[in-house]
């Protein structure tokens, strides 16, 4: 018995060799990841596939729907950016337009969502109607503390009238312009008058309505304001909006001089001298090197003409002399007081004041350059 179950034993063996020599070899197998696992109830249907997300660039910078304290606002027909922007001097028109991704500022879709800053808000009211028998929507008062103010200043406005309702809001400035009160405006008490308005960015006309509202009785008064800038403006500004600065000219002693070819300008508080060359409207900032009792060569101008002496002298003929951009002086060297105002909050180019009478500069610098741009206005 004991040799048949050897016997079996060894066929077995055999039998397994040989089929494993027919088998081709297969690798060993490496240890198996297992993805997420989701709990599935009743009948298992297809696997869900994740919907990616877009790549849209623009929240990171149309970022006003994600700042704190926006709110959005429907654009009505006749709707001016500067005129949504009454009473907020942190944020200039520029940087709302860019906040919201706006095309053009002065031009506004109507219709579109935009999201703003919240302004100084009126009291709100509930409407109630003391007498639903009878429509009656009367506006007895309505008056404005001022006519005209400056913009850096304020008005308040003071009404009483008869309805359910009254809405108090900022129409487009042409009173031939359709005015639509807006969706979002809050219902203000019958009687009332309001804090100080003031943050008025740009000069020109600006329109309120009082609208009072008593079942299919409605009451409109109008009241238009003007704004003038608080500040002298230097600069000249193209476009339907007069901005105002928010500060007055800063005035730097120093001196001038022109030539045939442009001008020679010292700068007191930097000791710097800028050349200011017509032909290609450059500028050119460069150190005042000149010391007390250094030698003045001598230069042979033609007559009615020039040369300038001192740190212009040593300018000048770095840059040529007689032969160069500049040319000769027209004119000797004059003592005078800039006037410098930045043509925005965030600007590059400051427009300047204090070479000839009544004209005024626009120069372009970069900050730590030391070279730009400039060109006269035209009075």
């Amino acid at each position: 018995m004991k040799s048949v179950l050897t016997l079996l034993y060894s066929a077995l063996i055999v039998l397994t060799a040989f089929n494993a020599a027919a088998q081709p070899e297969t690798p060993t197998p490496g240890p198996i990841s297992f993805g997420p696992v989701t709990a599935v109830t009743g009948t298992p249907g297809p696997t869900p596939t994740a919907t990616p997300i877009p790549d849209d660039a623009r929240p990171a910078i149309c970022a006003a729907p994600y700042q704190a304290g926006f709110a959005p606002y429907m654009v009505r027909p006749g709707d001016r950016l500067p005129d949504l922007l009454i009473g907020l001097d942190a944020f200039s028109l520029t940087q709302i337009a860019a906040l919201n991704c706006l095309d053009d500022p002065a031009t506004l879709p109507i219709g579109a969502v935009l999201w703003l800053p919240r302004v100084q808000t009126l009291i709100q009211a509930n409407p109630f109607d003391a007498d639903p028998s009878m429509d009656e929507a009367r506006i007895s008062r309505f008056e404005a503390s001022a006519e005209t103010i400056a913009n850096q200043a304020g008005v308040f406005f003071t009404w009483q009238t008869t309805g359910s309702a009254a809405y108090f809001y900022v129409c487009p400035s042409d009173p031939e312009t359709a005015c639509e009160r807006p969706t979002n405006a809050q219902s203000v008490p019958l009687g009332y008058t309001t804090p100080v308005i003031s943050g008025f960015q740009y000069a020109g006309p600006v329109r309120y309505r009082l609208e009072v509202l008593d079942g299919a009785a409605r009451a409109v008064q109008d009241i238009t304001i003007q704004v003038a800038c608080s500040q002298t403006v230097l600069g000249q500004f193209s476009g339907a909006h007069q901005p105002c600065p928010l500060e007055a000219p800063r005035f730097v002693e120093g001196a001038w001089q022109p030539f045939e070819g442009g001008y020679l300008l010292w700068w007191g508080d930097t000791q710097t001298i800028w050349v200011l060359t017509r032909n290609d409207g450059r500028i050119q900032a460069l150190p005042d090197t000149w010391q007390e009792g250094d030698a003045e060569p001598a230069a042979s101008p033609p007559l009615g003409l020039s040369a300038p002496v001192r740190g212009f002298g040593v300018i000048w003929r770095g840059q040529g002399g007689a032969t160069g951009s500049l040319g000769w002086a027209t004119a000797p060297e004059v003592a005078t007081s800039f006037g410098t105002q930045a043509a925005g909050r965030i600007s590059y180019t400051t427009y300047l004041v204090g070479l000839e009478p009544g004209q005024v500069y626009a120069v372009t610098v970069l900050p730590g350059a030391s070279s730009g741009w400039w060109t006269a206005l035209v009075p």
